[in-house]
Protein backbone atom coordinates (compact mmCIF):
# COMPACT_ATOMS: atom_id res chain seq x y z
CA UNK A 1 0.00 0.00 0.00
CA UNK A 2 1.63 3.37 -1.13
CA UNK A 3 1.68 6.14 1.27
CA UNK A 4 1.42 8.90 -1.43
CA UNK A 5 -0.54 10.92 -2.41
CA UNK A 6 -0.45 14.32 -5.11
CA UNK A 7 -0.94 17.25 -4.06
CA UNK A 8 -1.10 20.81 -5.67
CA UNK A 9 0.53 23.73 -4.43
CA UNK A 10 -3.44 24.75 -2.86
CA UNK A 11 -2.42 21.26 -0.79
CA UNK A 12 -5.34 20.07 -2.64
CA UNK A 13 -5.25 16.69 -4.53
CA UNK A 14 -4.01 16.92 -7.88
CA UNK A 15 -3.12 14.29 -10.88
CA UNK A 16 -0.68 16.88 -12.42
CA UNK A 17 1.41 17.94 -9.00
CA UNK A 18 4.28 16.10 -7.49
CA UNK A 19 3.90 13.07 -5.63
CA UNK A 20 4.63 13.89 -1.61
CA UNK A 21 5.41 10.89 0.57
CA UNK A 22 3.28 10.64 3.88
CA UNK A 23 4.77 9.11 6.34
CA UNK A 24 3.48 5.45 7.57
CA UNK A 25 1.43 5.59 10.55
CA UNK A 26 2.87 3.70 13.26
CA UNK A 27 1.84 2.43 16.65
CA UNK A 28 4.06 0.21 19.02
CA UNK A 29 3.81 -1.85 21.61
CA UNK A 30 5.03 -1.24 24.98
CA UNK A 31 7.00 -3.75 26.89
CA UNK A 32 5.42 -4.06 30.58
CA UNK A 33 8.44 -2.46 31.61
CA UNK A 34 8.19 0.88 29.66
CA UNK A 35 6.11 3.95 30.46
CA UNK A 36 5.51 6.24 27.31
CA UNK A 37 5.51 9.96 28.14
CA UNK A 38 2.19 11.56 26.45
CA UNK A 39 3.22 14.12 23.14
CA UNK A 40 2.26 17.12 23.63
CA UNK A 41 2.41 19.77 20.80
CA UNK A 42 2.40 23.54 21.80
CA UNK A 43 1.42 24.66 18.30
CA UNK A 44 1.26 28.07 19.67
CA UNK A 45 2.20 30.00 22.74
CA UNK A 46 -1.20 30.17 23.37
CA UNK A 47 -2.17 26.66 22.40
CA UNK A 48 -1.37 23.33 23.64
CA UNK A 49 -2.59 20.14 22.03
CA UNK A 50 -2.40 16.48 23.80
CA UNK A 51 -3.16 14.13 20.52
CA UNK A 52 -5.78 11.85 21.15
CA UNK A 53 -3.81 8.80 21.38
CA UNK A 54 -2.09 10.54 24.13
CA UNK A 55 -5.28 11.53 26.13
CA UNK A 56 -5.31 10.11 29.60
CA UNK A 57 -8.16 7.98 30.68
CA UNK A 58 -7.64 10.46 34.16
CA UNK A 59 -8.24 13.40 31.51
CA UNK A 60 -11.44 11.72 29.72
CA UNK A 61 -12.98 11.42 33.22
CA UNK A 62 -12.42 14.62 34.42
CA UNK A 63 -13.80 16.03 30.66
CA UNK A 64 -17.30 14.55 31.42
CA UNK A 65 -17.95 16.78 34.48
CA UNK A 66 -17.43 19.72 32.08
CA UNK A 67 -20.32 21.62 30.42
CA UNK A 68 -20.95 20.70 26.73
CA UNK A 69 -20.84 22.25 23.37
CA UNK A 70 -22.31 21.40 19.84
CA UNK A 71 -21.41 23.30 16.69
CA UNK A 72 -24.41 22.76 15.26
CA UNK A 73 -24.91 24.35 12.00
CA UNK A 74 -21.75 27.07 12.98
CA UNK A 75 -19.26 26.83 10.65
CA UNK A 76 -17.05 29.94 11.14
CA UNK A 77 -16.82 32.60 13.70
CA UNK A 78 -14.21 34.90 15.97
CA UNK A 79 -13.43 33.69 19.37
CA UNK A 80 -11.67 35.57 21.82
CA UNK A 81 -10.13 33.35 25.42
CA UNK A 82 -10.51 35.56 27.94
CA UNK A 83 -9.13 33.38 31.21
CA UNK A 84 -8.16 29.26 30.37
CA UNK A 85 -10.06 26.91 28.62
CA UNK A 86 -9.32 23.20 28.25
CA UNK A 87 -10.88 21.20 26.07
CA UNK A 88 -11.89 17.22 24.90
CA UNK A 89 -13.25 17.10 21.52
CA UNK A 90 -16.09 14.17 21.32
CA UNK A 91 -16.50 14.79 17.86
CA UNK A 92 -15.39 16.28 14.68
CA UNK A 93 -12.84 18.70 13.45
CA UNK A 94 -11.75 22.19 13.17
CA UNK A 95 -9.31 24.84 11.56
CA UNK A 96 -8.19 27.48 14.10
CA UNK A 97 -6.66 30.62 12.69
CA UNK A 98 -4.91 32.60 15.36
CA UNK A 99 -5.13 36.24 15.03
CA UNK A 100 -1.28 36.92 15.52
CA UNK A 101 -0.71 35.62 11.72
CA UNK A 102 0.10 32.03 13.47
CA UNK A 103 0.30 29.11 11.32
CA UNK A 104 -3.42 27.66 11.38
CA UNK A 105 -4.17 25.14 14.28
CA UNK A 106 -6.02 21.42 13.43
CA UNK A 107 -8.10 19.76 15.82
CA UNK A 108 -10.11 16.74 15.62
CA UNK A 109 -11.94 14.10 17.32
CA UNK A 110 -10.00 13.08 21.01
CA UNK A 111 -7.96 15.70 21.29
CA UNK A 112 -7.41 17.23 24.52
CA UNK A 113 -6.99 20.95 24.03
CA UNK A 114 -5.84 24.16 26.05
CA UNK A 115 -6.43 27.67 25.27
CA UNK A 116 -4.77 30.00 27.16
CA UNK A 117 -5.89 33.63 28.50
CA UNK A 118 -4.89 35.63 25.35
CA UNK A 119 -5.53 33.59 22.29
CA UNK A 120 -7.34 34.87 19.89
CA UNK A 121 -8.62 33.20 16.35
CA UNK A 122 -11.18 32.54 13.85
CA UNK A 123 -12.83 28.95 14.66
CA UNK A 124 -13.70 27.04 10.73
CA UNK A 125 -16.00 24.07 11.76
CA UNK A 126 -14.80 21.37 9.03
CA UNK A 127 -16.99 18.55 10.68
CA UNK A 128 -19.74 19.45 13.13
CA UNK A 129 -18.49 19.24 16.78
CA UNK A 130 -19.19 18.36 19.96
CA UNK A 131 -16.77 18.87 22.92
CA UNK A 132 -16.28 18.85 26.54
CA UNK A 133 -15.54 21.87 28.07
CA UNK A 134 -14.21 24.17 30.76
CA UNK A 135 -13.25 27.63 31.91
CA UNK A 136 -10.09 27.93 34.48
CA UNK A 137 -10.01 31.27 35.66
CA UNK A 138 -6.93 32.59 37.39
CA UNK A 139 -7.00 33.13 41.47
CA UNK A 140 -9.02 36.12 42.16
CA UNK A 141 -10.02 36.92 39.04
CA UNK A 142 -13.67 37.87 38.38
CA UNK A 143 -15.59 35.69 36.43
CA UNK A 144 -15.54 36.25 32.55
CA UNK A 145 -18.86 38.20 31.37
CA UNK A 146 -21.48 35.63 30.05
CA UNK A 147 -21.76 37.36 26.49
CA UNK A 148 -18.49 39.24 25.02
CA UNK A 149 -18.57 40.82 21.95
CA UNK A 150 -16.99 38.49 19.18
CA UNK A 151 -15.90 41.80 16.95
CA UNK A 152 -13.85 43.39 19.89
CA UNK A 153 -13.70 41.27 22.90
CA UNK A 154 -15.81 43.53 25.45
CA UNK A 155 -18.01 42.21 27.80
CA UNK A 156 -21.53 42.72 27.19
CA UNK A 157 -24.12 41.30 29.15
CA UNK A 158 -26.42 44.51 30.35
CA UNK A 159 -26.88 44.82 26.17
CA UNK A 160 -26.15 43.16 22.91
CA UNK A 161 -27.25 42.68 19.42
CA UNK A 162 -27.14 38.91 18.47
CA UNK A 163 -26.92 37.91 14.84
CA UNK A 164 -27.87 34.52 14.04
CA UNK A 165 -25.98 33.70 10.94
CA UNK A 166 -22.87 32.71 12.24
CA UNK A 167 -24.31 33.18 16.16
CA UNK A 168 -22.41 36.68 16.90
CA UNK A 169 -22.95 38.75 19.86
CA UNK A 170 -22.24 42.04 19.12
CA UNK A 171 -21.91 45.15 21.57
CA UNK A 172 -23.65 48.31 21.08
CA UNK A 173 -20.45 50.38 19.77
CA UNK A 174 -19.32 47.19 17.44
CA UNK A 175 -23.34 47.35 16.15
CA UNK A 176 -23.33 51.32 15.75
CA UNK A 177 -20.06 51.09 12.96
CA UNK A 178 -21.64 48.92 10.85
CA UNK A 179 -25.42 48.69 11.26
CA UNK A 180 -25.73 47.43 8.29
CA UNK A 181 -23.55 44.53 8.19
CA UNK A 182 -25.89 43.15 10.81
CA UNK A 183 -28.93 44.24 9.99
CA UNK A 184 -31.78 41.85 11.26
CA UNK A 185 -29.65 41.57 14.32
CA UNK A 186 -31.89 40.81 18.10
CA UNK A 187 -31.26 43.56 20.47
CA UNK A 188 -30.93 41.60 23.49
CA UNK A 189 -31.03 43.06 27.29
CA UNK A 190 -29.15 40.60 29.42
CA UNK A 191 -29.94 37.98 27.06
CA UNK A 192 -33.11 38.54 26.58
CA UNK A 193 -35.02 39.77 23.44
CA UNK A 194 -35.54 43.48 23.94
Amino acid sequence: MSNKRKLSSEGKDDHDALDIEQPPSKKRKLNSDEVQAPVVAVVNKLCTITPAIDVSDDYKSEAKTWSKWDSKDQKRFPYIYKVEEKVLVLEGSATLTPDDGSDAIYIKTGDAVTFHAGFKCKWEITKQMKKHYAVFPEDGAEDVPAIACDICGVGCVAESYFVEDGELDICVECYKKDTDKYKGAEHQKNGEKW
